[in-house]
């Protein structure tokens, strides 16, 4: 009987350890490696508001992370797309939240490249963009680890 039983617990884990292996490779890493390039936008967002001296600089600088940032936020959508779709990951909520975090964003980066802003208002739009990247970021790795948790 206790064979039986340590069979049946074996086999429960190998399962678990699948499934767990198949989340972390089909949803959890390629979210994960979108979510760096946020990363590294903070980054150049931090480097170019402290090394720009004049608005004008700042707004020439600003331009081409912008676009980059468009992309990697399309990137983030469909890899949490991908996860909604995935039998791995629970529920079908994974992009609950993303369109409202994505508008905050571009919108700052909209008002920090508005040529109609004051320098003040546009160092000010720039100083929150990493805030409200982080935010976003922190988000979607909470809820990876609670579904890491759950797979456990």
């Amino acid at each position: 009987m206790n064979s039986f039983i340590s069979y049946r617990i074996n086999e429960k884990n190998k399962r678990r350890s699948v499934v767990l292996d198949e989340f972390r490779t089909s949803v959890r890493d390629p979210v994960r490696e979108t979510l760096q390039g946020l990363n590294d936008i903070c980054g150049q967002v931090k480097i170019v508001a402290k090394n720009s001296p004049t608005g004008t600089e700042l707004r020439a600088r600003l331009g081409p992370i912008n676009k980059e940032l468009v992309s990697k936020l399309g990137e983030i959508s469909d890899a949490l797309a991908d996860a909604n779709q995935s039998t791995f990951a629970n529920g079908k909520d994974w992009l609950d939240g993303f369109s409202d975090a994505e508008d905050e964003i571009l919108a700052l980066f909209d008002k920090a490249l508005n040529v109609s802003r004051t320098e003040d208002e546009m160092r000010d739009a720039v100083a929150f963009i990493p805030v409200s990247i982080r935010r976003l970021r922190s988000k979607i790795l909470t809820r990876i680890e609670a579904e890491v948790k759950r797979l456990s």
